[in-house]
């Protein structure tokens, strides 16, 4: 399975470094996910999923925000749910979908920093 948190310990909002979604992203993977998750988490939307995909490494995922923003530090907040999948199908067929939950915040009308993200728990049945 596609790891999509780096560790097994969800990352603290302290943390100097970015935390990604995916370690196993590439530039454009993580362009492409950051997209989606602005789209999605922008509390002036609708609220619904944000589909992204990369034809060139076969990637491609779904960003959904899970609750209503928040503020927290003089920052807007969002929790949000996201999945990855490999849409290549000789991937496809060896991998389920990878999914993480976690919220993101940003300053003013910025983009969305994620601050928090951690393995869901996978589906029961």
């Amino acid at each position: 399975m596609m790891s999509l948190v780096g560790g097994s310990e969800p990352e603290s909002t302290g943390s100097i470094e970015p935390v990604q979604l995916s370690r196993d992203f590439d530039t454009n993977d993580r362009k492409l996910a950051m997209s989606a998750l602005d789209a999605a988490l922008d509390p002036r939307r609708a609220g619904g999923p944000v589909p992204w995909s990369n034809p060139f490494s076969g990637l491609k995922g779904v960003v959904s925000p899970t609750g209503e923003a928040f503020v927290t530090e003089d920052q807007v907040c969002r929790w949000f749910a996201a999945t990855v999948t490999s849409g290549k199908a000789e991937a496809a067929l060896a991998q389920k979908p990878s999914r993480v939950t976690g919220y993101a915040c940003r300053v003013g009308g910025g983009s969305w920093t994620i601050r928090h993200v951690e393995q869901a728990e996978p589906p029961q049945g």
